[in-house]
């Protein structure tokens, strides 16, 4: 199947996998499913035994990249490799950032990515230089960031969350999140939001923490682990 890339415009993007669809496989031809819009983002699998989607470079990448707009980008996935990200999603509106994974979220190859990248009021899709920078930040961002996800590895780090605007982060992990050369999970939150994780499966960072977490303002940090 070549790679999906569609535009929402002003209107929801709405994008179901449904069966008796299997695997969506672009090796080497991009990424596998290629999001954006101004209205809202929303991508199911609602097949009966998961869709594994693999991407050439990301497996999924979801962007608003409208500073106005108040649309939510909301995911919901089995299983997904790519050979960058697996999932990225930036969102630089005033809208919520959801992600959730019920399956394997990976990367591939020895690119130094990201299992799960999660932005919200930074344009930047690219690794910043610092972890904590952003080159395009949006401060009128007023969303959360939520990701509930059940295993995740990458090179680089496995999760990856960042809201540089006014909004909360939660991260719930249920299985095994590991980072190769990385931290397991890293979350900053710029803001003025609560950041929340809560881990109940093996985290682990290789050459990096288990769990990173920068919360530089006034609200509330936790973490809790039982894995």
């Amino acid at each position: 199947i070549t790679k999906q890339t569609l535009r929402g415009g002003d209107s929801l993007l709405d994008v179901t996998i449904v069966d008796p669809a299997t695997s969506f496989d672009t090796s080497g031809q991009g990424n596998a499913f290629e999001l954006t819009g101004d209205a809202g983002i929303t991508f199911k699998d609602e097949t009966t035994a998961g869709a594994t989607i693999t991407g050439g470079w990301d497996g999924i990448r979801v962007a608003i990249d409208n500073a106005d707009s108040t649309g939510d980008i909301t995911i919901n996935a089995v299983n997904v490799e790519g050979g960058d990200n697996g999932i990225q999603a930036n969102n630089i509106g005033t809208g919520d950032l959801i992600i959730t994974t019920t399956g394997l979220v990976s990367t591939a190859n020895n690119n130094p990515r990201f299992g799960i990248v999660a932005n919200i009021g930074c344009s930047n899709d690219t690794v910043p230089k610092k972890f904590e920078d952003c080159k395009n930040k949006k401060d009128n961002s007023t969303g959360d960031i939520t990701i509930i996800a059940a295993n995740t590895t990458g090179k680089s780090g496995g999760i990856v969350a960042r809201n540089y605007g006014i909004g909360t982060i939660s991260i719930t992990t249920t299985g095994t999140t590991k980072g190769e050369i990385g931290s397991g999970i890293s979350a900053v939150n710029k803001g003025k939001g609560a950041l929340s994780i809560t881990t109940t499966g093996k985290t682990t960072g290789t050459s990096g923490y288990g769990i990173r977490a920068i919360n530089c303002c006034t609200g509330a940090l936790s973490i809790t682990t039982t894995g």
